[in-house]
């Protein structure tokens, strides 16, 4: 097994897990979620000769995934699927969620696609500010101001729901 391989197999041992869920929620279809994370391997693959180690592997791979979940949601054959998310379809979970973790998440896959970026992010795969503004390519100030806005619309979905709304 040469470097490159081998270097794959640990990307793989890493983050599979944790890929198949950011893609699973960002497509909410299991199916295309697992093709998501293996054209991600793929792309990660053909990329790793130019790969320069600057401590930052798992924002880069989390670019690559994004981009091709991304280019799964323009594509027009994903648009005319019919796809429900619920929260007994995520992938494995260690426990069984309670009301709240399941208003959260359904709070959070009705933010608009920007908001549900950066809330995944940084709450879900600990991503600091830095790291996502590299991962989505744009500016530290940018992302701030996305999970401003993105916890202020948690907070009212949450809020309303709270009333009965």
């Amino acid at each position: 097994m040469d470097q490159q391989e081998q270097k794959l197999r640990e990307l793989v041992s890493a983050y599979q897990a944790e890929l198949l869920r950011f893609c699973y929620v960002r497509l909410q279809d299991r199916m295309q979620a697992e093709d998501a994370v293996q054209e991600t391997f793929l792309k990660v693959y053909n990329a790793l000769p130019d790969y320069r180690d600057d401590g930052h592997e798992k924002a880069w791979v989390y670019r690559i995934a994004l981009n091709v979940c991304r280019d799964m949601l323009r594509s027009g054959w994903f648009k005319r699927i019919n796809r429900h998310v619920t929260p007994e379809l995520l992938p494995d979970e260690s426990s069984p969620p309670d009301d709240d973790e399941i208003s959260l998440s359904m709070a959070i896959h009705h933010l608009p696609d920007k908001s549900r970026e950066v809330i995944l992010l940084y709450y879900y795969q600990n991503f600091n500010v830095n790291e996502i503004a590299s991962i989505l390519g744009i500016r530290q100030p940018s992302v701030s101001e996305r999970l401003k806005r993105a916890r202020k619309q948690l907070k009212d979905m949450l809020k309303g729901e709270m009333l009965g709304e």
